[in-house]
């Protein structure tokens, strides 16, 4: 029974890993045929995944920046932000204790702290391997505009920039083996908020560590 048992457990595993492994090698042969429209699935964090649910409708909708960007002021005002984190375990904060602070019940107001939300936890991490000078955000979240934007805010001495394809990751995969590919796509330079971050920052790492100190008492 153990082996059978081990088994189906193997063959359970081997499927989960082997089936996204085709989907991408399928989408990275289509890109080197040329077919630049082929898109190459994306296999995220769960925490990003999650926060990008938490209104059951995505962050990076493109009608709706607007008025994301203009819910940014009110957010901040009102020091409405979400703690880490949302999957225990991963990212910058693996022992964090998701919450809100300040909650707000307007719609646009959610998504637009759960960007800033991404962008404190994103800038972390980049602190943490010691990132510098430029960056480059392509995918879903090279669309959302609060996100980006705040992004820049909060790493003034980097140069943002977004991709406006969505297959550049593989494409980039691509170049390292033929570096005469040339990109399809062209990069656009983020302008950074019209926004104090710095402050909203600040209370942000001390919310954090006060939510440490509660965690671990």
């Amino acid at each position: 029974v153990s082996g059978l048992l081990s088994l189906l457990v193997g063959i359970s595993i081997s499927r989960r890993m082997s089936e996204p492994l085709k989907d991408l090698t399928s989408g990275v042969r289509a890109v080197a045929r040329g077919d630049y429209a082929a898109r190459v699935p994306e296999e995220g964090g769960r925490e990003i995944e999650t926060l990008i649910e938490i209104d059951t409708r995505r962050v990076d909708i493109k009608p709706d920046q607007p008025a994301l960007l203009a819910a940014v002021p009110e957010v901040l005002r009102q020091g409405r932000m979400i703690l880490p984190t949302l999957m225990r375990g991963f990212g910058p904060y693996p022992q964090g204790c998701f919450g809100w602070i300040n909650r707000p019940e307007d719609w646009f107001e959610r998504r637009a702290a759960a960007c800033l939300y991404a962008a404190l936890v994103a800038d972390t991490a980049l602190d943490l391997i010691g990132a510098s000078e430029r960056l480059l955000v392509e995918g879903r979240f090279a669309e959302a505009e609060v996100f980006v934007r705040a992004l820049a805010s909060l790493r003034p001495d980097m140069t943002v920039y977004t991709a406006n394809a969505h297959n550049d990751v593989s494409f980039g995969a691509l170049r390292l083996i033929d570096p005469t590919l040339t990109p399809q796509g062209h990069l656009v330079r983020v302008q950074p908020l019209d926004a104090d971050l710095d402050t909203y920052r600040n209370r942000w790492q001390a919310e954090v560590a006060a939510s440490a100190e509660r965690t671990a008492a």
